[in-house]
């Protein structure tokens, strides 16, 4: 999924902008995203996004139940097979182009296993939540032995290696002191990937409703569940319709049979640059994504979070401690309680005020310009 790679590229566009040479190892389905942005691209590692997209590139259909049980082994399974080819292609692709530096996804360790072999540093950035629950040392370091063992490399029983020169949160300190917890973590200034040209479309630049408006996505992957997306689509343009608010709806391409809103106040799009589109809207309706929610704290969004699966559940568990969201888990979703937690958003200041509070508290941290600045340091860590 793209959201793997979206927190990526803003880390990659400040080494570039620093005069490093930068190339994107990613599937080879995600090469398109970063391509789109200018990068240098390499096909690295197994090619699960295409698993999951039909021939046109969008979500294919995936069982509910087989996402959930991927979730209760995601460590094993991405510290597994995933994380050795990885470091293979990696490998591979040293002998053409050799590194300094390494930056992975959170979610994938076939870049450290490289940097590594290769005597270079890793950075670790935030590509989802509940990170120090999911991929903690821990429950990393059996999974891992294997691989370290076929690649020559020293035990690591603690798991400890994989964060052994810097892990970068995208969260204020505080929010999720569980990552903090994580060997060589700092906080730093969210930044938003966007791509160039992008822009709003001109219909919504010349709304004058003066109503509040209502932004609602379950991301790129959740609508195309089967069983379970095309439903609370359903439910969520339902819902909308029924209240007294302007809304657009980012369907993912997916409009199940029969569904339209009655009134011109709600309109679906199939895809809408987020981030632009969050800093008009007053509450942001989500599937509590790690990326969806930066980007809603990083413009004072609140919301209301309806977690399917994975980390979605502590995400929504964190915005709700930290005062910034009401939650309708999904399975718990009705239209009723819907419309009853987005009024109550909209309703209640302390909502936009604590979201507001996060945002100051984002916009304070050190920039990806400074993780970057730290780069050639880290090659005198050992």
């Amino acid at each position: 999924m793209t959201s793997h790679v979206r927190p990526l590229l803003p880390v990659a566009d400040a080494a570039r902008r620093a005069g490093h040479d930068v190339t994107v190892a990613v599937p080879a389905a995600a090469e398109p995203l970063a391509r789109r942005q200018g990068f240098a691209t390499a096909a690295v590692g197994d090619d699960w996004l295409a698993q999951l997209t039909g021939e046109d590139g969008r979500s294919a259909v995936v069982p509910l139940a087989e996402l959930e049980d991927g979730a209760r082994t995601v460590a094993q399974q991405m510290a597994g097979g995933p994380a050795g080819r990885t470091a293979a292609d990696l490998l591979a692709l040293a002998e053409r182009k050799a590194p300094d530096l390494i930056v992975r996804a959170s979610t994938e360790f076939g870049g450290a296993l490289a940097a590594e072999v290769l005597g270079v540093p890793h950075v670790s950035v935030s590509t989802g939540g509940a990170t120090a629950l999911t991929y903690g040392p821990d429950r990393l370091a059996a999974s891992l032995a294997p691989h370290r063992e076929a690649l020559g490399l020293a035990p690591d029983p603690e798991g400890l290696a994989s964060y052994r020169y810097r892990h970068a949160s995208f969260l204020p300190p505080g929010y999720d002191r569980a990552e903090e917890s994580l060997p060589n973590t700092r906080c730093y200034r969210h930044a938003d990937p966007l791509t160039a040209g992008e822009s709003l479309p001109e219909w919504l630049e010349q709304r004058r409703s003066g109503r509040p408006l209502v932004f609602a996505s379950l991301g790129t992957l959740v609508p195309h569940v089967t069983g379970y997306g095309p439903a609370l689509v359903r439910m969520l343009v339902t819902a909308l319709d029924g209240l007294e608010f302007d809304a657009i709806v980012s369907t993912a391409g997916v409009l199940p049979a029969g569904v339209a809103p009655g009134r011109p106040h709600v309109v679906l799009v199939d895809t809408i640059p987020q981030p632009l589109l969050l800093a008009r809207c007053d509450v942001f309706v989500t599937h509590a994504g790690q990326n969806s929610v930066r980007e809603a704290l990083r413009a004072g969004v609140p919301m209301v979070t309806m977690p399917i699966m994975g980390d979605q559940l502590y995400n929504a568990a964190r915005c709700v401690d930290a005062g910034v969201a009401a939650t309708a888990p999904a399975p718990e979703a009705t239209i009723a309680r819907l419309r009853r937690e987005i009024r109550r958003v909209l309703s209640e200041p302390a909502y936009r005020e604590r979201a507001d509070t996060v945002r100051r508290q984002m916009a304070a941290l050190p920039s990806v310009d400074d993780l970057v600045a730290e780069f050639p340091a880290l090659t005198g860590v050992r």
